[in-house]
């Protein structure tokens, strides 16, 4: 499938139906074994029909942007395809590429994490300034989330939290 707008738009499509994209707090370990919380993002398409998959990974590769596919196979059930994009930097550019053809709750959720993806980036890029002749870097790395990561979490929540597409009924996973 040619990179073009037709194709921009049905990717944001399936996105809008089959995609999320989520500001997630972890807990993480520095190498050196100190713990810290963190907040993540993600953005990924789910789907059973492996045509759908593809399309979307042939339009990855056309922009040279790091993807992984993970299968789901339950017994009983269709295998389920859950792609995910890698790198901070090609989420930023693939929510902004699909921005313009998304609308309602998952626009305004593409919104704010295209917001802390900026600042990720821009952190990062400082980081790799700071760097020190020993490879390592000097501050910030291994570092937990800074203020603005913060209020951008918060208001990924509020908006998550009263979303339409929010799930209405409690799930327990054990």
């Amino acid at each position: 499938m040619e990179n073009t707008q037709g194709t921009l738009q049905y990717i944001a499509g399936l996105f809008e139906g089959e995609g999320s994209v989520s500001l997630s707090p972890i807990r993480a370990r520095t190498r050196k074994g100190k713990e810290m919380e963190q907040i993540r993002s993600a953005v990924y398409i789910t789907n059973t029909d492996v045509k759908l998959i593809q399309i979307v990974i042939d339009f990855l590769k056309q922009n040279n942007w790091s993807y992984y596919v993970r299968t789901d196979i339950r017994p009983g059930n269709k295998v389920c395809y859950n792609l995910q994009l890698t790198k901070q930097a090609e989420r930023l550019d693939f929510l902004k590429l699909l921005l313009p053809h998304l609308f309602g709750d998952k626009k305004q959720l593409a919104e704010v994490v295209i917001s802390y993806l900026e600042h990720r980036v821009k952190v990062a890029k400082q980081w790799q300034v700071e760097r020190g002749g020993d490879g390592q870097y000097k501050t910030g790395v291994g570092s937990s989330y800074t203020e603005v990561e913060l209020k951008l979490y918060q208001q990924y929540k509020v908006l998550k939290d009263t979303s339409e597409t929010k799930c209405k009924i409690p799930v327990t996973f054990g």
